[in-house]
Formats: structure tokens, sequence, C-alpha cells
């Protein structure tokens, strides 16, 4: 399997992208730019003849297992961290809410 969050080695992060304009950050239009990378470096190594553990989904099943992959390693890009938390906590509370006890 590949290693997705170790696959370039380069000890850079999205910021440093952003800031120096690489090409990556271009690819990717200055949006999570090392977790996209990673998932399309991923992606292109499973499409190798005999590589990919995933062949024999059918293709809205491939399709699921993919977007749930892409949102998991989204996931990771420390940017989007503190509203995300936001996000649960709203949740949680409306939740809590609906759920009061008199």
């Amino acid at each position: 399997a590949v290693d997705q969050q170790q696959s370039t080695g380069t000890g850079t992060t999205n910021n440093f992208h952003i800031c120096t304009s690489t090409p990556l950050t271009i690819m990717y239009n200055d949006r999570s730019v090392l977790e996209n990378y990673h998932i399309s470096t991923a992606y292109r190594y499973l499409d190798q003849p005999d590589c990919n553990p995933f062949e024999k989904l059918s293709k809205d099943d491939f399709r699921e297992m993919r977007g749930i992959v892409v949102e998991a390693v989204l996931g990771t890009d420390m940017s989007a961290h503190f509203t995300q938390i936001k996000n649960m906590l709203i949740i949680g509370l409306k939740a809590l809410e609906i759920h009061k006890c008199p």
C-alpha cells in the first residue's frame, strides 16, 4: 500500500507551496495542495497493472470508496481544522437542544 502522507518526502507544508507558487499549488488551486497530491499519487499507483486491490468492486462501489478516501485525506488538512471543530460543536449543540429534557 502507498503511504499517502510519506509519498513526497519533501518536508514542506501546504503554506510553503502556496507562498512559493510551486507547480503543485497551481495544479491544485491553492487548496489542500499536499493532500490532493497524495490522493492523486495513490490512485495513480492503484491504476497500474496488478496494483489495485479494489479492481473487483463495481463502479458504484469504487466511486463510493474513493469518495470516502478523498474526504478522509482532505480532512487531514489542518487549515480546515478549526472550521471542522466549530461545525461539529454546532451540530452537537443542536442535538442537545433537540433532546433537552424539560
